[in-house]
């Protein structure tokens, strides 16, 4: 059986870091949920307003987080917030 790690602490070091990153993404998308009322705003309005495709923002609006990563997410919640 070949591992991908030799050393346990190097794995459970990268699963943590994953993890950190996956919650701060999922804390942005919920952020971003507060500022944006998906349901009433038609779709292709934010992302017009976010500067993004419209693919982009359904997948904003379905809280796809695996699809983004922190650094964008950080840059649509910047968008949203100047432009209130």
């Amino acid at each position: 059986m070949n591992l991908a790690y030799d050393n346990t602490y190097k794995a459970i070091s990268e699963l943590s870091e994953n993890t950190m990153l996956d919650k701060k993404c999922s804390d942005l998308i919920i952020e971003i949920h507060k500022h944006v009322d998906f349901d009433s705003i038609p779709l292709k309005h934010i992302a017009n307003r976010l500067g993004v495709t419209l693919s982009t923002a359904k997948s904003l609006a379905r809280r796809d987080a695996e699809v983004f990563n922190a650094f964008e997410l950080e840059t649509f919640l910047d968008r949203i917030v100047k432009h209130n």
